[in-house]
């Protein structure tokens, strides 16, 4: 009668089983119809039919979809109140903070409250409703509302800002110049040098003084620089002519650069012309002397052996008796600049190339004493400012050019010891023909005045 009327799906244990169930297997809230042997509990709710050793379970124990129910239930429960919670956390700091602004023109939220008592993550810094708020009271001043209720101007912030902007950027070059000035002093001292006046402290290419008992580099020579870091051998680089220390230490000059006067350049022809000069005539195996800086990429062509240059440009190229051994190249006549060729006694072999005409400026032209074949270039006769021309003592043949007799300006010229068919009147009439021999001198039937 209970499980079917008053208490549905109630779970009833009867006879012998009674006296085997548990205390702690039965859920609380059991209802216990008729006697029980052994807990001697009656109950109060009437029966029709007591039956002894009969327990009538009313409530037993929840499925596990009834927990999961009950604890989504409570979930929401519980989200309900955080809402509610918030909402009205919110609506009393919307309050709060509209009465400020109210008050204090120009407001701007910086802290709704302090870090003990955070509001909700939507109040905290940084979120939508101070926009809102702005929004709501218009055409307000902005101010700081800090945690602890005080309201600061926003020129007075701005202010403040400013002057410590300004103090840290002034502090900050105050260190940078100080940090410079030890830098530049440790940099000059030469650990390895001690004094005890100036005139103790000497270094390559600078003026050195004495400083607490060491020698320090003053300043460096003009056109020097110290740049490898090894202060005992002072200001070593020439930074007028050094690619990789062009002008002042580490300025690299790029690829077909070349570092003139401190300036990087691109490099000239005429480099190239005097490297072919080089490969030409077996330059590793000139004389030691003769090979100083040449090929060098850190010191620029008017440096090496021989060469002479005004403003950079190559204007006397001077290789007697040096060794060279090879053929001319014609690369030689890139060098428009030159006025003076001098490859007096090496072992010059082949032609006398015609592209040396171009050399317009040459004013002396030296190629005596070498292994030359072939004839004088007859283009040769537009070297119109040439005043030296010295051929002798080669093995040079043909008939000599009528056309040098063109160099006007031509006051001395050696041509014997060839092998030259003839030489041209005019060329012989000339006073700049000098020949060596018996007074008066002659070759191929052209005399000159005896000497």
């Amino acid at each position: 009668h209970l499980e079917e009327q008053q208490y549905p799906g109630a779970v009833v244990v009867q006879g012998p089983r009674l006296g085997s169930v548990e205390r702690g297997s039965i859920a609380s809230g059991t209802i216990v119809v008729g006697e029980d042997n052994q807990n001697q509990r009656s109950s109060s709710i009437p029966s029709r039919n007591p039956t002894p050793n009969v327990i009538v379970a009313a409530e037993v124990a929840p499925t596990e979809e009834e927990i999961i129910a009950r604890m989504d239930e409570m979930e929401r429960r519980v989200r309900e109140h955080t809402r509610q919670t918030e909402s009205t956390m919110e609506r009393r700091v919307r309050e709060q903070v509209q009465q400020v602004l109210q008050q204090t023109p120009r407001a701007e939220i910086l802290h709704l409250d302090s870090d003990r008592d955070r509001p909700p993550a939507s109040m905290e810094e940084g979120n939508d409703i101070g926009t809102d708020i702005k929004d709501e009271v218009p055409n307000k001043n902005v101010q700081t509302l800090t945690s602890n209720g005080r309201a600061v101007s926003s020129e007075d912030s701005q202010d403040n800002l400013c002057r410590r902007r300004l103090i840290c950027l002034i502090g900050a070059f105050t260190l940078v110049i100080a940090i410079a000035i030890t830098v530049a002093i440790i940099l000059t001292r030469d650990d390895n040098k001690s004094c005890s006046v100036d005139s103790d402290c000497s270094f390559n290419h600078a003026e050195g003084d004495c400083l607490d008992g060491s020698c320090v580099i003053r300043s460096c020579l003009p056109g020097y620089g110290l740049c490898d870091g090894d202060y005992s051998t002072g200001c070593e680089v020439n930074l007028l002519t050094n690619e990789n220390h062009c002008g002042s230490c580490n300025t690299k000059c790029n690829t077909n650069n070349s570092c003139m006067n401190g300036i990087c350049v691109l490099q000239s022809i005429q480099r190239d012309a005097l490297m072919s000069l080089y490969d030409s005539t077996d330059g590793p195996n000139w004389y030691t002397d003769a090979q100083e800086n040449w090929g060098s990429s850190s010191v620029h062509e008017c440096l090496w052996h021989g060469v002479q240059c005004i403003n950079g440009t190559v204007t006397e190229l001077a290789k007697g008796v040096e060794n060279l051994d090879g053929t001319l190249p014609t690369e030689l006549g890139l060098l428009t600049g030159l006025t003076y060729l001098y490859f007096w006694s090496n072992k010059l072999s082949g032609t006398i190339p015609s592209a040396l005409a171009q050399l317009t400026k040459l004013t002396l032209l030296t190629l005596s004493g070498n292994e030359l074949v072939g004839g004088i270039p007859t283009e040769f006769g537009r070297l119109t400012n040439m005043r030296s021309f010295f051929v002798s003592n080669n093995q040079l043949t043909g008939q000599f050019p009528s056309e040098i007799a063109k160099m006007t300006k031509l006051t001395w010229m050696h041509i014997e010891n060839n092998d030259f068919t003839s030489i041209p009147p005019e060329v012989c009439s000339k006073s700049y023909s000098r020949f060596s021999g018996d007074c008066p001198p002659c070759y191929l039937g052209c005399c000159t005045a005896c000497e």
